[in-house]
């Protein structure tokens, strides 16, 4: 399900198919997430068939060792995230990359207004993966992370543990 902040549309992406558009403006600075998907270890990617990597994302532990991989190519197993795409250049950008915690958020870098297609992209601090380049793990010492996304991690990290 969708939220109601956003909408299916055609991606501005030539190839794509859809793509995710603002049906309401949406402020800088908002978090969407997490992206949801199959955890997947790297020796199951390494050994297995050649993959789709559009809906790849890496996650790594605090010393910035690559644990394990988000796999949203199962739409039956992901969320609507896997729709908001990659732009081509970061003159289209709107979104970025966040991983908090464990997990992969967008957020906003500038106001998105209604209409919009939501366009993610990365900045100087990331490193590179299939040359695609991946922000590093965000600290929440340097990280203006919204209580809401603090306490859904919460919520998450005390389920796991039972």
């Amino acid at each position: 399900d969708l939220p109601r902040e956003v909408c299916l549309c055609t991606s501005t992406v030539p190839g794509l198919g859809y793509g995710i558009c603002a049906a309401q403006r949406i402020p800088q600075g908002t978090w969407i997430g997490p992206f949801q998907g199959v955890p997947l270890l790297l020796d199951k990617l390494q050994c297995g068939p050649v993959r789709n990597t559009r809906h790849l994302w890496e996650i790594y532990d605090s010393e910035g060792t690559l644990q394990h991989f988000i796999d949203g190519n199962d739409p039956s197993k992901s969320s609507w995230m896997r729709y908001i795409r990659c732009a081509r250049h970061c003159g289209e950008q709107n979104m970025m990359v966040v991983q908090y915690r464990s997990c992969i958020f967008y957020r906003a870098c500038m106001d998105i207004p209604r209409g919009t297609e939501l366009l993610v992209w990365y900045n100087d601090s990331y490193t590179s993966f299939f040359g695609i380049p991946l922000q590093c793990i965000a600290q929440d010492e340097n990280l203006n992370v919204p209580a809401t996304v603090v306490e859904a991690m919460s919520r998450q990290e005390s389920l796991q543990s039972l």
